[in-house]
């Protein structure tokens, strides 16, 4: 038998009995102990706090904007103002590479036919037949 279907069907009755289980508790609660959490929750006292203000600093907000400044304009790259220059010994050795993988020939085998002999064959086909001999 497969038990790659019970997983799933082990899964479904387990939340299945949980479920119940759970349903079953809530309808059978002790009804004292739901008026008690129910006079607890209404004797809780809401606290009300003052308005807090905050207000910024205005030198540290200067020096964000600062910052702000200096990030953004540290960003900006004058692409015309890069130049790349190749390196002429890694541009020889590149070079060198492809000659030599250029100068690699395919050489191309034509098929081999290996016939084994009547005496290599024999224990091969005893070895065969040996089972249906029984």
């Amino acid at each position: 038998m497969k038990t790659f279907p019970l997983l799933p069907l082990t899964a479904a009755m387990l939340f299945a009995a949980c479920t119940g289980s759970m349903l079953m508790s809530a309808q059978t609660a002790d009804p004292t102990a739901q008026a008690r959490t129910a006079a607890t929750d209404s004797a809780m006292k809401i606290v009300d706090l003052p308005a807090v203000v905050v207000h910024g600093d205005p030198v540290l907000a200067a020096e964000l904007r600062a910052e702000k400044e200096r990030a953004r304009q540290a960003r900006i790259v004058d692409l015309p103002a890069v130049v790349v220059h190749g390196d002429p010994v890694l541009a020889a050795e590149l070079r060198a590479a492809r000659q030599a993988m250029s100068a690699i020939e395919i050489v191309d085998l034509p098929a081999v036919i290996v016939r084994p002999t009547v005496e290599d064959a024999l224990p091969v086909i005893a070895a065969g037949l040996a089972p249906l001999a029984r």
